[in-house]
């Protein structure tokens, strides 16, 4: 791996750690758990990691932005018809690891 791609690939991780662990409020989880896809939450939390990753990739990765908003969106979605388990948890982990 080159050193742009290690330096954009620890970018996306900084801005899905923080999306999903540190500025993403338990009460989100929950609506989410509680409506699935009708959670308003759910759509605010993959609005708020697509403009994460836009703001610290930068404005011309705006496509990408825009690409892990709809599959943060799709897989958290996914996630909460799913019980809360280790496997469901890393499963969901190396799912948004991979986008």
């Amino acid at each position: 791996m080159n050193t742009i791609a290690a330096v954009w690939l620890i970018k996306l991780a900084l801005s899905h750690l923080l999306t999903d662990f540190v500025l993403q409020p338990s009460s989100w989880v929950k609506d989410r758990k509680d409506k699935h896809f009708s959670s308003t939450k759910l759509y605010i939390h993959g609005l708020l990691n697509g403009v994460m990753a836009w703001i610290i990739l930068g404005s011309a990765y705006w496509l990408t932005a825009a690409i892990i908003l709809i599959t943060h969106t799709l897989i958290d979605g996914w996630k909460s018809f799913r019980k809360d388990t280790t496997f469901y948890f890393l499963l969901d982990q190396a799912f948004l690891i991979k986008i």
